[in-house]
């Protein structure tokens, strides 16, 4: 495995990593380019949504950066346009006939182009940041057409003669936070090579690789074996059943957890003495503030991807990432110490079998279970290194701007993203609104708080201290 070769140290550790693998598995073959390709298992869902609910705003997504300095706007229109050629998804489409579903390339012509929106200040002299927010707001909850796309709109908002904000909104069936990255590389390569009038390549990147992958990988020996393990493992791991019940009722709601400076600096000290890594200290916390909160042992969480997320598998823009499985009970954990421990192994299990995506597995759980089941509608958590890769643009200065949309499609009723920037941490809470207050959701805040502050200064302190301490 690619991600293995990262994240082992020595010849020795890919020597016994190669003895323990199930096996080789056979190559890919190559395949003409194609202006049609089969959706992926995620994606099929979403048209299901879209047919359901034609005007649901929960799975927009929306990245906007503030740009200063001379702008060349042509350069930046040109480079907009070159990049979502580049990018065929940014152009796709759903289709649907009976007995297929699949992606289809809108032609160039038809692709959306960057557009400007313009403040309309009424009888003010200058706009204030409401203002602004009000424009961008509305133009994000627009709803997508999934059949008749385009599912990626761009634009612009002049501010100022050196002050410009640069947004767009895009479905989450085409586009994830992973895509970010390759989206912005790609616009600061044209931009930047348009305005310094150099040559510059139009190589695209590849289509719907990650949907063929996923249906050959399914039909492989090693693709079975990683279903059956999952459907042996889910059908013997019973979760806690008591976490309040939403009776299919989503409304989002959202927290920032400010991580004290002190407490941030002494992270990375912790995770030294603890032996293990960010993601695993972080998802352990979580763990254990659900079950200070609601006395909950034994929960399956989502993550997304380990692997693919880890390794940033930079080959297409769509479905980089999938969801993750972690069955974990923190019972008969005495210490936070046994907590991470146990976290570790999971991890490490998780890997070895993490090439059935999350929609597929269901898919084959349902006829034991039933088509209502949702294991991990529950918990979420998800760690990643500075939120957002913004472009280095000629004579600009890139500033990222945050801007709230619906869900993201992350309807589940507790998600935790752990944010890590340069010099501190920032913790963001998603829950649903319609089964958590405010202060339902400041209270579970507060507390995750808490148990890092206590294991951060004690990573072996006792489990049962922490309950009576901070119930």
């Amino acid at each position: 495995m690619v991600f293995d070769i990262f994240q082992l140290q020595t010849i020795r550790a890919v020597s016994q990593r190669i003895k323990e693998s199930p096996g080789q598995q056979a190559a890919l073959s190559a395949e003409e380019a194609s202006d049609t390709v089969p959706l992926s298992y995620s994606q099929e869902r979403y048209i299901t949504i879209d047919t359901a609910n034609a005007n649901d705003i929960n799975h927009n997504l929306g990245v906007g950066m503030l740009l200063r300095g001379p702008l060349n706007l042509d350069a930046l229109k040109e480079a907009v346009s070159l990049t979502i050629e580049a990018q065929p998804v940014l152009r796709s489409v759903f289709y649907t006939f009976p007995g297929e579903q699949g992606l289809r390339l809108l032609p160039v012509k038809k692709t959306p182009r960057l557009e400007e929106v313009v403040l309309n200040l009424g009888n003010k002299e200058k706009h204030d940041f409401g203002d602004v927010f009000e424009v961008v707001r509305q133009e994000m909850l627009k709803p997508f057409n999934l059949l008749k796309g385009p599912l990626f709109r761009p634009r612009y908002l002049r501010l100022s003669s050196v002050e410009t904000l640069l947004f767009y909104s895009v479905h989450h069936a085409i586009f994830d936070a992973w895509s970010e990255k390759i989206l912005h590389t790609t616009l600061e390569k044209f931009y930047n090579a348009i305005s310094e009038n150099k040559a510059y390549e139009k190589a695209e990147v590849p289509f719907g690789l990650s949907a063929r992958y996923q249906r050959w990988f399914v039909g492989t020996k090693e693709g079975k074996r990683q279903l059956a393990f999952w459907l042996d493992k889910l059908t013997r791991f019973e979760q806690d059943s008591g976490f309040p019940s939403s009776n299919g009722c989503f409304s989002h709601g959202e927290r920032i957890l400010k991580v004290e400076t002190e407490i941030a600096d002494a992270v990375p000290r912790t995770i030294a003495d603890l032996q293990t890594t960010k993601f695993s200290f972080f998802l352990s916390i979580y763990l254990l503030a659900l079950r200070l909160n609601w006395g909950i042992e034994r929960q399956i969480i989502g993550c997304p991807t380990l692997k693919r997320a880890g390794a940033k598998m930079e080959l297409e823009i769509n479905n980089v990432a999938d969801t993750s499985l972690f069955c974990i009970s923190t019972a008969r954990c005495s210490t936070f110490r046994d907590i991470v421990k146990r976290v570790q192994g999971e991890v490490k299990e998780v890997l070895m079998n993490e090439d059935i995506t999350h929609p597929y597995l269901m898919e084959n759980l349902q006829p034991q279970f039933g088509k209502n089941y949702k294991p991990i509608y529950n918990f979420r958590f998800a760690y990643q290194y500075e939120g957002s890769y913004l472009p280095s643009l000629k004579n600009l200065v890139a500033q990222g701007v945050g801007i709230k949309m619906g869900s993201g499609g992350s309807t589940r009723h507790l998600s935790l993203y752990v944010v890590e920037s340069s010099n501190n941490f920032m913790a963001k809470l998603n829950y649903n609104a319609a089964l958590f207050s405010e202060a339902d959701a400041d209270e579970f805040g507060q507390k995750y708080l808490e148990v890092l502050a206590a294991v951060t200064y004690d990573p072996s302190v006792k489990i049962d201290h922490i309950l009576a301490t901070h119930k």
